[in-house]
C-alpha cells in the first residue's frame, strides 16, 4: 500500500484563486478562502507532482484534500502548491484549514499528516489514521496482466467489501482457491498481510465504514483523473499555473459529486424535498461522532 506523507510545513505553499465557469457565468472561487465545517467524519489528502519550467526547479507538488461531513456530503477542502526549490515563507495547510473553521476530523484515510503547534507526529485535527483499500486495489491491478485487471479487481473488491475482518479473510481464501489466486499467489500473500492492518477499518460502525470507503474510493478516482489531466497538459510555466489548473480539475470533480448527490436524493422514494418535509435523512447518517 502506498502511504502519502505530507510534512507539517509545506515549504513555499501558495494560495491560489481558481477561475471557473458557473451556471450564472464566470466566477471566482478561492479554494483556500472557503469557510468550512467545524467537524468532518473523514478526510483524504493526495499529492500530484507536476513539471514546471520556471527557474526555481523542474518539479513541483500540488497537495489537495477533501472531506465528508457527518451526513455523507463531500466537500473540497483546498489545494496548496509547493515548489521544491522555493525558499518563500512556509505556510502550513493544517493552519489554513483551522483558520477556515475546521476543529475536528474523525478519520483520515491513507494520509500521514501533522497538525500545527507541535512537533512531528502531532495528530491532524485528532484524526485516526486508516489505511486505503482503494490504493491497495490500484497496486493490485498494476501487478497483473492488462487483460486480467478487470476480473482480478472484481475478485479483490469482494474481499474489500466484506462486512467484518473474518468475512474478509474467508473471501480472500475463496480468491486464493480460485483461478486468480493460483495465477497470482504473491498478490494473495500481500492482501493477507494487509488484512491485519485493516482491522481498525473493519471495526468501524457500518454507517461510518460506508462513508470512509466512499471517501477512499472517490479520492482515488479524482486523483486518477487529475494525473491523466496533468499528463495531457504537459509542463507548466510555474507552480502558480499548475495550481490554477489543478484547482479547475478539482472544482469540476466537486460539481460532479454535487450533481450525483442531487440525482440520488431525487431518486429516493420521497424525493429530496419530500424527505426533508417528512423528516427523513437526506445523507448518510453517522451517529456517535463527538
Amino acid at each position: 500500500m502506498i502511504i502519502i506523507e505530507l510534512s507539517q510545513s509545506l515549504s513555499g505553499a501558495i494560495r491560489m484563486v481558481a477561475s471557473y465557469e458557473t451556471l450564472g457565468g464566470a466566477g471566482m472561487v478561492s479554494l483556500c478562502g472557503r469557510l468550512l465545517c467545524r467537524r468532518y467524519l473523514v478526510s483524504a489528502f493526495r499529492t500530484a507532482d507536476v513539471a514546471v519550467r520556471d527557474s526555481l526547479g523542474s518539479c513541483a507538488s500540488v497537495h489537495w484534500g477533501f472531506a465528508s461531513s457527518l451526513d455523507g456530503k463531500f466537500e473540497l477542502l483546498g489545494a496548496w502548491a509547493q515548489n521544491v526549490m522555493t525558499k518563500a515563507p512556509q505556510v502550513e495547510f493544517a493552519a489554513d484549514l483551522e483558520d477556515r473553521g475546521v476543529e475536528r476530523i474523525r478519520y483520515s484515510v491513507a494520509t500521514q499528516v501533522e497538525g500545527q503547534g507541535g512537533g512531528r507526529g502531532v495528530e491532524f485535527f485528532g484524526a485516526e489514521a486508516l489505511p486505503s483499500i482503494a490504493q491497495a486495489l490500484d497496486v493490485t491491478v498494476a501487478l497483473v496482466a492488462p487483460r486480467h485487471r478487470q476480473a482480478v479487481a472484481g475478485a479483490f473488491r469482494t474481499v474489500a467489501g466484506a462486512s467484518c475482518s473474518s468475512m474478509a479473510t474467508d473471501a480472500l481464501s475463496d480468491v486464493e482457491a480460485g483461478p486468480w489466486g493460483k495465477k497470482y499467489p504473491q498478490i494473495v500473500a500481500l492482501w493477507r498481510l494487509a488484512l491485519e492492518h485493516w482491522r481498525p477499518l473493519f471495526d468501524l460502525p457500518a454507517s461510518s465504514r460506508r462513508v470512509v470507503l466512499a471517501a477512499d474510493r472517490m479520492a482515488a478516482e479524482i486523483q486518477g483523473s487529475l494525473e491523466r489531466a496533468i499528463a495531457r497538459h504537459g509542463s507548466f510555466a510555474d507552480s502558480a499555473e499548475a495550481l490554477e489548473f489543478v484547482c479547475g480539475v478539482l472544482l469540476r470533480a466537486e460539481r460532479r459529486l454535487e450533481r450525483a448527490a442531487t440525482s440520488a436524493a431525487a431518486a429516493r422514494p420521497y424525493g429530496a424535498l419530500g424527505m426533508a418535509a417528512a423528516g427523513k435523512p437526506q445523507g448518510t447518517s453517522v451517529a456517535g461522532f463527538i
